[in-house]
């Protein structure tokens, strides 16, 4: 069941521009007949521009990935939870918000849970350059900016919501920096999200979390509240009636800090989401067992 609803997101993140008349011996385009071999070249050359357009250097990670990231573009990127199917829901996810934001999806690797060893990245995983053809989008992997667990790379700070908890598990446990974030050198600091409009099972449109993140003013409104209110504020115990305390520092939630001086921004280089997989899906589908 995992293996079809992965092939059938693929499937469906490619419909995003996708091109009729593909063949097995042939592609068809406007009933022109292209040789695979010529397709091929293509679609790598084009992914080689595109590279060339978004990294400093694409065939040497830096120390840093700000020392990676090229003026003028911007970039999102997505943490992960669960297992393989749950961190590829979130990549595709990524790659749609990218696409509405207009910016580069940095992909992480898969998190060994149903495959051996520790990680892998998409680059091994998947045809990134025939994906992100298909999908019209741009998109690079974590291992195209830093090198996993070099000695040398700097310590990096990344501001992100933790649309997670925007869900129904909303602040039940701290979020959590991912091992392969740490061995990157990268420390994510968590801000509470607001209340999205979510859908039946308690999920958001990944729609909606587009609409916030590529809003200010909203972010801008929403982070005085945090800062105001010291969100998110541990829960209540069910039998506490006591008269409800004033928020306070020593009661915010594990993993968040609404009084530290990074904050995200809609106009930053670099936006962050922790996960995405627990959100409506960005295609109409709705997924019943294979």
């Amino acid at each position: 069941m995992a293996i079809a609803l992965a092939a059938a997101l693929i499937g469906v993140l490619a419909t995003l521009s996708q091109r009729d008349g593909l063949r097995w011996s042939s592609f068809s385009f406007d009933n022109v007949s292209v040789d695979p071999v010529t397709e091929r070249l293509r679609v790598l050359t084009q992914y080689r521009q595109m590279l060339g357009a978004i990294l400093r250097d694409p065939d040497a990670p830096a120390t840093s990935w700000a020392s990676q990231m090229l003026d003028g573009e911007k970039y999102l990127t997505c943490g992960f939870q669960g297992g393989q199917t749950n961190q590829l829901i979130s990549k595709l996810n990524a790659l749609y918000l990218a696409k509405l934001l207009n910016r580069t999806a940095i992909l992480a690797p898969f998190t060994a849970v149903h495959f051996k060893g520790a990680y892998r990245s998409i680059d091994d995983m998947y045809d990134l350059p025939r994906l992100l053809d298909s999908a019209g989008t741009r998109g690079i992997s974590f291992e195209r900016l830093k090198e996993r667990g070099r000695r040398n790379n700097e310590h990096e700070h990344i501001a992100c919501w933790a649309i997670m908890d925007a869900v129904r598990y909303r602040y039940e446990r701290p979020p959590e920096n991912p091992a392969v974030w740490r061995l990157n050198a990268l420390t994510l600091e968590f801000w509470a999200p607001p209340t999205f409009p979510s859908n039946e099972n308690g999920f958001p449109d990944v729609e909606v979390i587009g609409d916030f993140l590529g809003n200010q003013t909203a972010q801008n409104n929403w982070l005085e509240t945090v800062r105001r209110d010291l969100l998110p504020q541990q829960p209540r115990a069910h039998n506490d009636t006591s008269a409800p305390r004033a928020p306070t520092v020593e009661n915010v939630v594990a993993g968040f800090n609404p009084l530290s001086d990074r904050w995200p921004s809609a106009d930053a280089q670099l936006q962050c989401i922790d996960a995405l997989f627990h959100v409506s899906d960005a295609f109409g589908l709705r997924y019943k067992p294979v």
